[in-house]
């Protein structure tokens, strides 16, 4: 009988250590951890899409950050990238960031995005917004 309990304790311990070190899974998909993303932004106006790359770090707890690179389609034309730094929350298949441009090429604002996540985790959908100004965007998991 010891033997069992023994047994049983050895398995029930190891299992509780697997479950800790497997990653939380969101509704959307896994993205715990170092991620590099592909996307674009959409103006509301009709001008031209604006591709970007984005580089994100999400923690156990949901906690975002990372940075993003565009090209410089508005600044002050000193550098052909706009660079910005990403701080945010994962909440299930929700993504919610603030992107604040670091002064590289002139750009210094901030922008909201929300999306949702979706495809496993490999696809980002949803909006920015600077005030009343919005438009979409969309990225996919490099």
């Amino acid at each position: 009988m010891n033997n069992h309990r023994s047994l049983m304790r050895r398995l029930l311990t190891g299992l509780l250590a697997l479950c800790l070190s497997v990653p939380v899974l969101a509704a959307g998909g896994d993205i715990q951890g170092h991620s590099k993303w592909a996307g674009q932004y959409d103006y509301p106006d009709g001008r031209a899409a604006v591709p970007f790359s984005l580089e994100l770090n999400v923690s156990r707890d949901g906690h975002l950050k990372g940075h993003s690179k565009e090209p410089a389609t508005f600044g002050n034309g000193s550098s052909p990238f706009l660079i910005a730094d990403l701080h945010g929350n994962v909440d299930g298949d929700r993504i919610e960031f603030i992107k604040s441009y670091n002064g590289e090429g002139g750009a210094t604002h901030s922008v909201r995005y929300q999306g949702t996540l979706s495809d496993g985790g490999q696809r980002i959908k949803g909006e920015w917004n600077i005030d009343n100004y919005r438009g979409s965007f969309q990225a996919m998991r490099d």
